[in-house]
């Protein structure tokens, strides 16, 4: 049966009740604070009592994902793998790749000076302008039909 590791920095709800699960389900799990850990780049996996399957789950972003870059250079199986942890834990980086999938998100700015930053505020609060201008100007005529009735009066 695969043993499983969960490696953690603050044990939430979502923890105990993964542990729980895994444990009912019959797979020898274990629990491991990611602040008792430290790998050297002479380490082996097998100088490490993980399992073979670690799940990642430090609250932590950079605990987390070096973490996960030295237990995948020694071999292991990390879930929220070190690849996904760097882009999910960028949002430029994670706007990218979900645009380039075609994954519908919102429409996403990126500014690289002060510069062009302010050029984009200024887009953003003219469309803002212009978008509440026309709602000034299309509820009164919503209004106006609902009371009049679809024909008119």
């Amino acid at each position: 049966m695969a043993e499983l590791c969960i490696i953690y920095d603050k044990v939430r709800f979502e923890e105990k009740e993964l542990y729980d699960k895994a444990r009912k389900r019959g797979l020898n799990t274990n629990l491991i604070d990611a602040k008792n850990i430290s790998i050297g780049t002479d380490n082996k996996k097998n100088d490490f009592d993980l399992g073979d399957i670690i799940l990642q789950r430090s609250i932590s972003h950079y605990r987390g994902l070096y973490l996960t870059a030295c237990l995948e250079f020694l071999g292991f199986l990390v879930i929220n793998s070190f690849k996904v942890g760097e882009i999910c834990g960028n949002k430029l980086l994670t706007s990218i790749k979900l645009a380039k999938e075609d994954i519908p998100t919102p429409t996403t700015h990126f500014a690289f000076s002060s510069e062009s930053l302010s050029n984009l505020i200024t887009m953003i609060l003219l469309f803002i302008s212009l978008f509440s201008f026309a709602i000034d100007m299309v509820l009164p005529a919503i209004s106006n039909e609902n009371e009049s009735g679809p024909l008119g009066s």
